[in-house]
C-alpha cells in the first residue's frame, strides 16, 4: 500500500498510529480510496459559527 500511494512503508506505520504531524489531505483520500472507502463532508446545521 505504502508503494502504491508514493510513501515510505515507515511513513505509512506512522500515519497509522497518528504520529504523522501533517500528512497530505491528498495521501489521506488516496489511502481511502485504496481501502475502499470514501470520505463524506456536510454542513451540520446544529453547528454554532464562531468565527
Amino acid at each position: 500500500m505504502a508503494q502504491r500511494l508514493g510513501v515510505s512503508r515507515r511513513w505509512l506505520i506512522e500515519f497509522e498510529h497518528a504520529r504523522v504531524p501533517n500528512p497530505e489531505f491528498s495521501t489521506i483520500l488516496s489511502a481511502l480510496t485504496e481501502l475502499g472507502l470514501s470520505l463524506d463532508v456536510r454542513k451540520n446545521p446544529a453547528a454554532r459559527r464562531t468565527l
